[in-house]
C-alpha cells in the first residue's frame, strides 16, 4: 500500500491466501534481497519499514546486514510494473505515499515457472483460484479488495464465474 496509509493491521495488497500485514518482515526479507542483488530500492524500503515501526524480522536483520549499501526511495521506479511469472500488474498514480494503486492478477497461482516443474498442486492448500481478480486502493482506503485468508473458492474472489463454475483449484 502507499506508505502514508500503512498501519500495523494493513500495509499490503494481498492476492491469494494471506493477511494484510507483515508477519515477519518485510525489513529482513528486503535486506536479504538487497544483499544478494545490491538492490538499493530494497534496502531503502527496509529502512522505511523500520522508520514506520515494522521490525518484523528482528534477529533476521543480523543475518543480512549490508551497511555499505545506501538505500534509495521508490521515486525513480516506474509506476507500472508487470511481474511476468505470476502475471501480476501494479499501477500507481505516483510514489508520493498517498497514491492510488491498482493491482491485477491473471497468472497461475504458483507462477509459470512452477508449472514447468510440477504437475500437482504444491501450494499446500494456500493457492487461490483468483485469475482475473483486481484490487483498488485510492483516497486512503481499499475501494475494491481481495478476500485475504478465507475459503479458496472462485466465488469468494474478485473475479468472474462462468456459468456458475469457478476456476481450476476451486
Amino acid at each position: 500500500l502507499p506508505m502514508k496509509h500503512w498501519t500495523a493491521q494493513s500495509c499490503l495488497i494481498n492476492f491469494g491466501d494471506g493477511v494484510r500485514q507483515h508477519w515477519y518482515g518485510p525489513d529482513s526479507h528486503l535486506r536479504g534481497l538487497a544483499g544478494i542483488d545490491h538492490h538499493r530500492h530494497a534496502q531503502g524500503m527496509a529502512d522505511a519499514a523500520l522508520r514506520l515501526g515494522y521490525d518484523g524480522g528482528g534477529f533476521l536483520n543480523l543475518v543480512y546486514p549490508n551497511a555499505d549499501l545506501a538505500g534509495a526511495g521508490p521515486e525513480d521506479l516506474p509506476t507500472f510494473h508487470h511481474f511476468t511469472d505470476k502475471d501480476i500488474v501494479f499501477m500507481r498514480s505516483d510514489w508520493s505515499g498517498d497514491e492510488s494503486l491498482l493491482g491485477f492478477i491473471c497468472g497461475p497461482p504458483l507462477g509459470h515457472r512452477a508449472l514447468r516443474f510440477y504437475t500437482n498442486e504444491v501450494g499446500g492448500g494456500h493457492m487461490n483460484p483468483n485469475a482475473g481478480s483486481f484490487q483498488l486502493f485510492a483516497y486512503g482506503q481499499r475501494l475494491i479488495s481481495g478476500d485475504g485468508y478465507f475459503y479458496k473458492r472462485t466465488e469468494y474472489q474478485n473475479t468472474v464465474l462462468v456459468d456458475g463454475v469457478g476456476q481450476f483449484g476451486d
